[in-house]
């Protein structure tokens, strides 16, 4: 066995395709698939708990959580499909019992459901039977079963009325059943004929209401299994139909007649209509998604019915290419957590989101979802790569992305989606730079703050792999069975690597960078000599295609592994061990950099573990890691972590350990910088923002040490001689030597802005405005615009050359109109600064910028407490 194990950490993705694949332990905690395990997330310490799978399962295909949250049903397809149920109150979710079919022949359970008393789970089995069974679960017993379809109506939701534990309910295409457990069976309790409307999810509202979504996107109200009334979606009033069901009592003749108008309305609707594929009830009402990336919320009113409150959307993603907007994700999964504080979501492509319900505003129709932990990959991962001076890894996609992840923060640092799938990804050891191959080209690219840029393209077409040096100054890329070398410096081609009769599937440095090994579906494990580009080594087995290939840590030995179910160590030309796999294919290889152990990745989706040097028999340990074959994986330099990717769309990372718990000592030293790039016209649009804000703060003019009450000429050249002093300490020398060649002028006392605005007051507003007025607009629009004018009318300064010094555009008013405004301002602020004068009170605020006082939103408070405006009000009355 090997002395050194892999503890499953974190991991990112989401598993779709999976019923219910979302739900709340407790109000921090949730429960989703990923990969082959369940996993417990809690959203405020950031961690998580694994459930791994079995080792026989084909999949997860549904989740279910009872009542109470205690207990995790877990459905996994196989040849007899069984379902798990978990004790989620045990640290390691400790396995329960285990539900089977009994004699029944059943591949997979499609959804399951747990009594209010947490004492019965109901699971449906799939195609071709489509069987509901009823069990008393803790003793593994199955009371009764009942068919509730054929193979043309397959059925997509089950679940117990939350007010009866004998009461239940079946949905899917063309079937919508009320089921009562009663002497030892399952007996119908409805049977209404709703052959041609499919019923994508239902909820219940009382014991005896029923809501219902179909895929044309209709809600559908049924009372004790009858159809009553529609709900109309597409008002905020909600309006039920007009032509109601007659009660109980109506005669059939009249109940097949509306029937038909349901089927008849089915018929004509529009395709484009969007589907209610996932419905909620709660204590205000209920939540349905309409469409995609939308989740409506309903409220009761008083007329027994119900009015749509608010509507919550996925928003636009600025990262996301217009091929695959992430607002057109259509939603599986709705949860609430315990104390309706959260609603959150999954979609149909991998995402988590949230929404806190406590934000809903009764003025506020329209909201946001937010991501739950990350965005995630959605299709399968192509390429990883790690890097030595920073703790990030890198991935690409057949979603088209490409991702960087911190493995130490478990936080996604950037991702960009382009036009064209990325199938190999490699970064540079400096973490600064990555290489990207796609279908036409190579792109070499910067990481930059907020963004990948490309800054050179390769004419290497479909690599399906690259890598960089150890030393960054060379990296290889494939196209098909050639390995080009090149320089990252001249970008020149050096190298072609010519020998390989198949296509090259794993390369990998030498330590020192003088030799590169490779492997190819042709069965050939080629060494070669970078400096030469001759071949020093080689080993080909025609029987096997190999998949994937490493050094050793002292790049003595390779490590190669194929279709021929084995792990090959190679040295000399030589096979020197083998390492059997049973009857499952290892597809990838990653060594430890302290030579302790080995790990493979296989067609299966679990890891091995294997001790090194490799033993003769077969002696790993195996972990339940993805649901698809593993694609690629890497261990960290300093030997912390094993990072694992899959077709699956997951990216699993794992912590490295002995067997007494602790982590592997590295003989390196590992010491992760923080530098970033930014560009220069980044740097300057940022610093230029900057400014702007700074300038918010010293664009008050200062006042004298007694207040200015007068309206003559020294107040309004101190204020106006404050506002330009303010611009000048975030401007430019240029807006110095104007502000000074202004001399006289700019003193005189009929100078072009006093005659237009008049004496300025201290105020920290703009001149001549009141408070209230002030409050009216935005301070900083405000400000721009008298600055604007202020550096237009004193200093020469045009709007065009202002953006330069701020990073704005200053906008001015003309006409009648503002002529007008400025001659009440005048008119108003000389009345006013007369008598009163600047408030004592506001002179005592120092924090250097009298703005404060009036718009304490844009300052931190004083020491004292609240600002003067906050304690006093509305400076003038």
């Amino acid at each position: 066995m090997a002395a050194v194990v892999a503890q499953s950490h974190f991991i990112f993705g989401l598993r779709t395709g999976v019923s219910n694949n979302l739900c709340f332990f407790d109000e921090k905690t949730l429960v989703f698939p990923s990969g082959n395990n369940c996993v417990c997330y809690n959203t405020v310490q950031r961690c998580q708990r694994f459930i791994p799978g079995s080792e026989k399962s084909q999949g997860t295909r549904a989740l279910a959580i009872s009542a109470n949250r205690r207990y995790l049903a877990v459905s996994e397809s196989g040849e007899k499909a069984t379902i798990t149920v978990f004790d989620l109150q045990h640290e390691q979710g400790r396995k329960r019992k285990v539900l089977t079919a009994g004699d029944m022949l059943v591949q997979e359970f499609v959804s399951m459901a747990f009594s209010p008393d947490s004492k019965y789970l109901i699971g449906q089995t799939g195609s071709p039977e489509w069987t509901l069974i009823f069990w008393l679960w803790e003793k593994q017993k199955v009371l009764a079963t009942a068919k509730t379809s054929n193979s043309n109506s397959p059925v997509t939701q089950v679940s117990f009325s939350p007010y009866n534990n004998m009461q239940l309910c079946v949905s899917g295409t063309g079937v919508f059943k009320l089921f009562r457990y009663s002497e030892g069976a399952l007996k119908q309790s409805s049977f209404p004929k709703l052959e041609s409307i499919n019923f994508l999810c239902h909820t219940w509202m009382t014991e005896e209401q029923v809501i219902a979504g179909t895929d044309t996107g209709r809600l559908l109200v049924f009372e004790s299994g009858d159809l009553r009334r529609e709900i109309n979606v597409a008002s905020k009033a909600v309006q039920e139909q007009s032509d109601r069901f007659e009660a109980d009592h109506m005669n059939t003749v009249h109940r097949q007649v509306e029937m038909k108008k349901i089927r008849d309305t089915d018929v004509d609707e529009d395709a484009s209509v969007p589907r209610i594929t996932a419905i909620l009830s709660y204590s205000k009402g209920f939540a349905c998604s309409l469409g995609s990336g939308t989740v409506c919320l309903f409220e009761k009113n008083e007329e027994d019915g119900y009015r749509k409150s608010s509507v919550i959307r996925i928003p636009p993603d600025p990262y996301s290419n217009e091929l695959t907007p992430t607002e057109c994700q259509e939603i599986d999964t709705m949860c609430i957590s315990p104390a309706e504080e959260t609603l959150a979501i999954s979609t149909d492509r991998g995402q988590l989101y949230s929404f806190s319900l406590s934000s809903v505003e009764m003025n506020k129709e329209e909201h946001h979802f937010e991501f739950l932990l990350q965005s995630f990959h959605s299709k399968t991962i192509t390429g990883l790569s790690v890097c030595i001076r920073k703790p990030l890894v890198a991935t690409s996609s057949l979603d088209h992305s490409v991702r960087i992840w911190n493995y130490e923060t478990k936080v996604l640092e950037l991702y960009k989606e382009f036009q064209e799938e990325a199938y190999s990804v490699a970064l540079h050891p400096t973490g600064l730079f990555i290489l990207v191959g796609f279908s036409d080209k190579l792109r070499l690219m910067n990481l930059l703050i907020d963004d990948i840029r490309t800054f050179k393209e390769f004419t290497v077409r479909g690599c399906r792999e690259c890598s960089f040096s150890h030393g960054g100054h060379m990296f290889a890329a494939v196209n098909g069975n050639v390995i080009h070398i090149y320089s990252v410096t001249s970008f020149e081609n050096i190298l072609n690597l010519k020998g390989h009769n198949g296509k090259v599937r794993g390369i990998e440095w030498s330590l020192d960078d003088s030799l590169l090994v490779s492997c190819g579906m042709d069965g050939a494990v080629y060494e070669w000599n970078t400096q030469t580009g001759k071949r020093e080594s080689e080993s080909v087995l025609k029987s096997c295609s190999y998949t994937d290939v490493a050094f050793s840590s002292d790049c003595k030995t390779i490590l190669a592994v194929g279709t021929d179910f084995t792990l090959k160590e190679i040295q000399d030309c030589q096979v020197l061990r083998e390492v059997p796999a049973d009857e499952v294919t290892h597809t990838t290889v990653a060594v430890s950099h302290s030579s302790k152990v080995v790990f493979t990745g296989t067609s299966s989706g679990t890891v091995r573990a294997i001790k090194y040097p490799l033993p003769i028999q077969k002696e790993w340990i195996m972990y339940q890691a993805h649901c698809g074959p593993v694609t690629k994986m890497a261990v960290t330099f300093d030997d912390q972590f094993l990072l694992t990717v899959s077709e699956d769309g997951c990216l699993l990372m794992w912590k490295i350990i002995d067997k007494e718990g602790r982590g592997l000592k590295s003989n390196r030293q590992i010491v992760h910088t923080e530098e970033i790039l930014v560009t220069k016209s980044d740097l300057e649009e940022k610093q230029g923002s900057k400014l702007w804000t700074q300038g918010l703060w010293c664009l008050s003019w200062r006042q004298p040490p007694n207040p200015v009450v007068d309206t003559g000429s020294k107040g309004c050249r101190q204020a106006e001689e404050g506002v330009l002093s303010g611009m000048l300490a975030c401007g430019t020398p240029d807006a110095v030597d104007r502000y000074r060649q202004a001399g006289k002028a700019s003193h005189s006392p009929d100078g072009p802005w006093r005659q237009k605005l008049g004496s300025g007051r201290s105020s920290g507003g703009v001149p001549g405005m009141s408070h209230r007025e002030e409050a009216r607009g935005r301070p900083r629009t405000r400000w721009r615009d008298y600055v604007s004018q202020l550096a237009w009318e004193r200093l020469g300064v045009p709007p065009e050359e202002l953006e330069e010094v701020f990073g704005v555009t200053g906008q001015t008013k003309s006409g009648s109109q503002a002529h007008h405004e400025q001659k009440n301002i005048k008119d108003r602020y000389v009345a006013r600064i007369g008598v009163t004068g600047a408030p004592p009170w506001s002179q005592a605020w120092g924090w250097g910028s009298q703005a404060s006082a009036w718009w304490p939103g844009l300052c931190p408070r004083d020491p004292a407490g609240l600002s003067p405006k906050w304690r006093r009000g509305p400076a003038f009355q």
